[in-house]
């Protein structure tokens, strides 16, 4: 079962409805260069005291490192814990430590929180990881799951390639899944200097023109 599931994320970890999944923001082509990880190689011990530090507000955790994924762009440690609320399956990446992906599994009934809510429950949660200037590009409410895209956002452009999935529990507003492997194989520091946003567009354009 545990195999089975890393397995899944090799597939993508948050399970989104197919016309967001295969559409603008799909995973693209295979072997493509990691842009967005640098730093130290990590080992077993490091990714078990990352994986505690993520997750030390879902309940007691008794992390275990089954294996590593090598058959990807990324490397990561395969990281898994049981949980009172359930269990939490996690990929923390070999070169930095960073959460690449990751499953926890809570039910979800009663919708308490609006999508708002979600939205900043999601942004609060890629803070706390380290995120700077992401954005949320588009948003889907289904069975009690709030499935959200943040992408990095520089100088009023948005970077859509710099893509973070989210899943968010609308009764708890726990978040249950994530995928930021497109980022972390996209992200550069590109430092965009002198763009005009979309939405000022028209306003230069009739100061050009008059």
């Amino acid at each position: 079962l545990i195999i089975a599931q890393f397995n899944d994320f090799e597939k993508g970890a948050v399970d989104y409805p197919e016309m967001i999944y295969d559409g603008a923001f799909s995973d693209g082509v295979n072997n493509r260069e990691v842009k967005g990880l640098s730093g130290e190689e990590i080992d077993e011990t490091v990714a078990v005291e990352r994986f505690n530090e993520i997750f030390s507000e879902y309940g007691k955790l008794e992390p275990v490192v089954m294996g590593m994924t090598e058959n990807s762009e990324i490397i990561c440690y395969n990281v898994v814990s049981m949980t009172e609320g359930g269990e939490i399956y996690a990929q923390i990446s070999k070169v930095g430590g960073k959460l690449v992906m990751f499953n926890a599994y809570r039910g979800c009934g009663e919708v308490k929180l609006s999508e708002e809510e979600c939205i900043g429950k999601a942004g609060e949660f890629l803070e706390k990881l380290g995120y700077k200037d992401m954005k949320c590009v588009w948003n889907y409410a289904s069975g009690g799951t709030e499935h959200l895209n943040f992408a990095y956002a520089e100088n009023g452009v948005v970077m859509y390639p710099d893509l973070v999935k989210l899943n968010v529990c609308m009764e708890t507003g726990v978040i249950t899944g994530l995928d930021a492997d497109n980022y972390y194989i996209n992200h550069t520091d590109s430092h965009i200097k002198n763009v005009t946003p979309f939405d000022k567009i028209p306003e230069f354009l009739d100061k050009f023109f008059h």
